[in-house]
């Protein structure tokens, strides 16, 4: 088992004795993407790994992401550069275009980490909305983006044209 030391947030890492899948807790409580729940097997082989803080430039790999995603949102799958109109605090409705941000699948305040596989190109929104909230899988972080995106299309603050 690995212990990783993310700013003030600790992971543990500990491979599925059934499937040998990587998995992340932060306790020492994992549940596999097989259904198997299981504990650590051994704190003897605990590693304490440190992980950078320096950050690195992740909007080189923008055009990159964008080509790879079809130039789609990660999360939500709506076109980068397509027109909206979001309603302002008087009420307003402005014409935006949905903006690429480079957006970490495990926020960079748990992981410390830039590297590419850790990168997604999302909308704007998709990335405000995530912020910097951790799930412990991407099927949950849809979920819970789905929920966020109704509820803006719902109440008419944002409106795709």
């Amino acid at each position: 088992m690995k212990r990783l030391i993310c700013g003030s947030v600790i992971l543990f890492q500990e491979v599925c004795p059934l499937c040998k899948e990587t998995n992340l807790s932060a306790n020492h409580t994992f549940e596999c993407n097989c259904g198997n729940r299981y504990k650590e097997q051994s704190i003897k082989s605990t590693k304490y790994i440190a992980v950078k803080n320096k950050r690195s430039n992740v909007q080189r790999f923008g055009k990159i992401l964008r080509d790879m995603q079809n130039n789609h949102c990660y999360w939500c799958d709506r076109e980068f550069d397509s027109a909206y109109l979001k309603q302002n605090k008087r009420g307003e409705y402005v014409t935006k275009t949905l903006k690429l941000h480079i957006d970490h699948k495990i926020p960079y305040a748990y992981t410390k980490n830039d590297n590419p596989d850790n990168l997604c190109a999302s909308c704007i929104i998709c990335n405000h909305f995530k912020h910097d909230h951790c799930f412990d899988n991407e099927d949950d972080c849809v979920d819970f983006l789905k929920h966020k995106w109704n509820k803006v299309l719902r109440n008419e603050t944002v409106i795709f044209v």
